[in-house]
């Protein structure tokens, strides 16, 4: 006989159906973690011959950059790409270690706790790298800009925040939550 529901909180058991779709949504929130930092590498990559990075093209397009500005904001991307190459490979590698901690059997809480504490320690050096970044970019801007990048900031930040808020409300939605 096949039990309907957990008698000790009469939730329903999952089905081997429910758990596979579990797992893949968990393996594709992992998966687009790790994506990120791969994406960012990318954002900084040389452009073809001719054409300005993707940053700087985004920046021009969004800011009216002058071409004083976008020579500038390329001296500063420049002097700060080893840095930030290196970093965010430090992310993928340690997010993927994280990966692995939490998908291997049998589970070890200290190899897990491990690999977490690497994900953040990695984490904070490129987010004060990225802030430092991000600081002196701001002091080419004019005001005007300053006040556009701003918005552009909020953007993101509601972006952000609506991809989060769908990925929850997917997850929760599948996990009977």
């Amino acid at each position: 006989m096949i039990r309907k529901t957990d008698h000790d909180t009469d939730r329903p058991v999952p089905t081997v159906r429910r758990r596979r779709a579990r797992r893949a949504l968990l393996a594709l929130a992992v998966l687009a973690s790790l994506a990120l930092p791969a994406a960012a590498v990318s954002f900084l990559r040389p452009a073809p011959a001719g054409e300005p990075p993707l940053a700087i093209a985004w920046a021009e397009q969004r800011l009216d950059l002058s071409d004083m500005q976008k020579a500038r904001i390329r001296a500063i991307l420049a002097d700060h790409r080893e840095e930030l190459v290196a970093e965010l490979k430090s992310v993928e590698e340690a997010r993927r270690d994280l990966f692995e901690a939490i998908h291997s059997h049998p589970f070890s809480e200290p190899q897990v706790r491990q690999a977490s504490a690497a994900v953040a320690t990695v984490a904070e050096e490129l987010a004060v790298t990225r802030a430092e970044i991000g600081d002196e970019i701001y002091d080419v801007l004019t005001p005007e800009q300053q006040a556009e990048a701003e918005q552009i900031r909020e953007d993101v930040e509601a972006l952000i925040a609506t991809l989060v808020e769908r990925l929850r409300s997917a997850l929760l939605s599948h996990l009977d939550v």
